[in-house]
């Protein structure tokens, strides 16, 4: 009986550990922010969803960074803005609360718009935009369209979130992995008390 016992106690710990390990690991990718001297250029790593983007700050028309046809990354309003969302979280972490002046293609001192497309309509493109205030300040999210000969460089205050897939993995979601060793675990005892008797 005892040996049954140590063995459950073995098993529960290996499962726990299991479960640990793939929680650290999911947690361990961190995003990074990309910078050029003091300019952010944008960052790597950055999860929205179950997908890894790299994302660069890009001034200039729409059309030129993009193409006049391309699709954008993302292809509906709900993903831009849940993009744009894990972009204001990565600007405002402890690590970078990077005012808009130091932002690529943004100069002015206090604000900068930060636009990620999700659909082309005509000679716009449909974003959605981050609105980046200085240190301390509220940032504001807004959908709205930008031309796409609109160009940005000449405002000083407007800039395009260039979004690239770096990975896309299947989160672990730590309860269900929990779930699914522990039916593994009732098998294997399972098996074990048979085989006992």
């Amino acid at each position: 009986m005892s040996i049954l016992i140590n063995s459950k106690i073995k098993l529960t710990l290996i499962a726990l550990v299991c479960t640990l390990s793939v929680g650290s690991i999911s947690s361990a990718r961190a995003t990074t922010a990309i910078k050029s001297g003091s300019d952010l250029l944008g960052f790597d790593g950055l999860q929205v969803d179950s997908t890894i983007y790299n994302v660069r700050f890009i001034d200039g028309k729409y059309k030129n960074i993009f193409g006049a046809t391309n699709m954008p990354v993302f292809t509906t309003q709900s993903s831009a803005i849940r993009a744009t969302k894990a972009l204001d979280l990565a600007l405002n972490s402890e690590l970078a609360d990077f005012s808009p002046k130091l932002m690529n293609g943004c100069t002015d001192l206090f604000l900068c718009f930060i636009h990620t497309a999700y659909e082309l309509r005509g000679s716009s493109a449909l974003v959605s935009t981050l609105r980046n205030q200085n240190s301390g300040s509220v940032d504001l999210f807004n959908v709205g369209a930008v031309g796409i000969n609109a160009d940005l460089s000449r405002i000083g205050r407007s800039v395009f979130a260039d979004w690239e897939v770096s990975q896309k993995e299947n989160v672990p979601i730590p309860s269900a992995f929990i779930l699914f060793m522990s039916g593994v675990l009732g098998l294997f005892m399972k098996k074990r008390i048979i085989q006992k008797k």
